[in-house]
């Protein structure tokens, strides 16, 4: 028989430099498809209230102090 379908998206957030006050924060987001099926959808973010938000490449969908969304 044929394999089940699997739907699974991995999200790993990773902190590129030690968070300081008064420093940029840099963040990576990677989301990858691990299951055997065609995804799409949304990935969101939601950063701590004290965290001034200034861009993402690639730029967000929508974004809702403070919650970022990426359309895939």
């Amino acid at each position: 028989t044929a394999p089940s379908p699997v739907n699974d998206l991995a999200i790993t957030v990773t902190p590129l430099n030690i968070a300081r006050r008064g420093t940029d924060l840099y963040m990576r987001i990677n989301y990858q498809n691990t299951g055997t099926t065609t995804l799409s959808g949304n990935v969101s973010f939601t950063h701590a209230p004290q965290i001034i938000y200034q861009q993402s490449f690639p730029v967000q969908t929508t974004y809702s102090n403070p919650q970022l969304t990426w359309n895939y």
